[in-house]
């Protein structure tokens, strides 16, 4: 069996985070809509690592979270995108996710630090 997989595709901190959970040999899907009860339409996460075993989650969602995430293009603390984002994590839980809200400076500069991260949220 192959261990090819496409390139990723989105910005550089997710193109850095798949490379470094390819790295790592984490199996993930990247850019997943998962439906909710609570919206008529699905999120698109960033990345979804599926549960192996049965520890009563479906699974655990990575978000990179951008510059964008923390201030606007003004420079002003981005309150708006922090709340949806709060919003969505809650959305995302209450269907059974767990959700795990990385920088994506710490993924492009120390990507072992990102990793460990995900491993220590998996082992919980």
């Amino acid at each position: 069996m192959s261990s090819w997989m496409p390139p990723p595709q989105g910005s550089s901190g997710e193109i850095a985070m798949a490379k470094a959970l390819q790295e790592a040999k984490i199996q993930y899907r990247m850019q997943v809509p998962l439906k909710t009860r609570y919206k008529e339409y699905p999120f698109l996460v960033d990345f979804l690592i599926p549960s192996i075993d049965v520890r009563g989650y479906l699974g655990l969602v990575v978000e990179v979270d951008g510059n964008l995430h923390r201030k606007t293009w003004t420079g002003k603390p981005a309150v708006r995108r922090q709340a949806k984002d709060a919003a969505k994590d809650e959305c995302l839980i209450g269907e059974g996710y767990r959700v795990l809200r990385i920088r994506d400076d710490l993924v492009k500069k120390k990507p072992e630090q990102a990793i460990q991260q995900i491993r220590e949220e998996l082992a919980r």
